[in-house]
């Protein structure tokens, strides 16, 4: 009860200045200073990576994830990934680094109690070098690991302002010892992931679809159809939904073309949504929300005919899975997450994004429009069913071929 009072209040500009200096107050009963660590014959520098933004975030950056190893080598480097739990069954099964730690991030910015626990546990490992390669970093999150962690070396990027006021980076920039320049908001995130390695000293690295291993590593316990498309309705905040007498029309026109069923998937806060899509759809659907994992969703997700989705985390892991995704895009933050602007996509099926262009793209989610709660922002609603048809259309050609 504690931790939601807190997070509704921090909704209010002054609550949320208020509890801002609570924590850097807080936090410094941890420590600030440097904390160096004596050197051994058998000495390796430790290395943490601060990872903490959400599921899709975390999937589009494993295709730079890889590359890390290469420029930390084993030999001479202990890498530790600091990830967030929301994805972290996910994160254990793809062996690129040295150590996990998983973080309730939620918790983190609302618990005093937990917040100073981990950042004395992370205080306490002595690492060397600390990265924070996110965009839209926090102030109360990857800010105050970085002010607290003791590393000598604290890199992070030139951050935008979508998670953090322009105080708050006035101050936390100071916290960095370097801050790799970032020339372009609306740069497609598998870019800005490659730029920062590049800006770290490696090799020029080329932008590609991230990966998933999902035939060694998920499975899925859930019985499934021979023939299925997955339905992702849900997108965290209401107004980057598309509306559900939308996604109940494509579900008829699909049934009606192909008497394929359909998979509702999501989270069991998705759950009152498949039940009014269900219940408005003369289609088969079957409702899986609230019933898989992370990992069980990227292995249903794999073997779909293909995916409709709204701007989440599943349209990024069907394109890790090499899955056709269509996405309903809305121009927030269009160009920055999607459409996929990569250098190595050859083999690869990337997201096909369905949107209205409108007078307040690249908003950022800003304009009042998208604000007004309850309400679907014009550029997601402008987007029709019609709109969509025929790019299933496209996919069902492909398969009969």
């Amino acid at each position: 009860m504690f931790d939601v009072t807190i997070r509704r209040l921090k909704e209010i500009k002054s609550v949320r200045i208020l509890w801002s200096t609570f924590c850097v107050f807080l936090d410094t009963f941890v420590g600030t200073g440097i904390n160096y660590r004596k050197k051994s014959l058998s000495y390796k520098k430790k290395v943490l990576i601060l990872r903490l933004d959400s599921i899709g975030d975390f999937v589009l950056w494993l295709d730079s994830a890889k590359e890390y190893r290469k420029l930390f080598p084993s030999d001479a480097y202990e890498l530790t990934l600091l990830g967030n739990t929301v994805w972290q069954d996910l994160a254990i099964k793809l062996p690129l680094f040295d150590h996990y730690r998983f973080i309730n991030c939620r918790k983190f910015q609302t618990s005093p109690i937990y917040r100073l626990q981990w950042l004395n546990r992370i205080r306490k490992q002595k690492f060397d070098i600390v990265l924070q390669p996110r965009f839209s970093r926090q102030f109360i999150c990857e800010d105050a690991i970085i002010r607290t962690c003791g590393a000598l070396e604290r890199i992070g990027v030139e951050a935008d302002c979508a998670n953090i006021e322009h105080w708050e980076k006035q101050i936390s920039d100071k916290w960095y010892t370097r801050l790799i320049p970032s020339n372009s908001i609306s740069k497609m995130e598998l870019r800005r992931n490659s730029d920062f390695l590049s800006e770290l000293g490696t090799s020029k690295v080329r932008s590609s679809v991230p990966t998933l291993p999902i035939k060694n590593n998920f499975k899925s316990a859930i019985h499934l159809p021979e023939r299925y498309f997955v339905l992702f309705p849900g997108a965290g905040q209401t107004y980057r939904m598309w509306p559900k007498e939308f996604f109940a029309t494509i579900c008829n026109k699909i049934f009606q073309f192909s008497g394929m069923p359909g998979l509702i998937c999501g989270g069991s806060q998705e759950k009152a949504i498949a039940i009014d899509i269900k219940t408005s759809s003369k289609a088969n659907l079957i409702d899986l929300t609230g019933k898989t994992s992370l990992t069980e969703l990227a292995a249903i997700i794999s073997t779909a005919k293909f995916v409709i989705s709204n701007e989440t985390s599943a349209v990024h892991i069907a394109a890790a899975v090499n899955a056709p995704c269509i996405c309903i895009t809305g121009g927030g933050h269009y160009g920055r997450f999607l459409p996929y602007d990569v250098d190595d996509w050859i083999g690869r099926k990337l997201p096909i994004s369905v949107s209205r262009l409108t007078n307040c793209f690249g908003c950022h989610w800003r304009s009042s429009p998208c604000m007004i709660k309850g309400q679907i922002a014009k550029c997601i609603s402008d987007v029709r069913p019609e709109d969509i048809w025929p790019h299933i259309e496209d996919i069902f050609k492909l398969l009969m071929d």
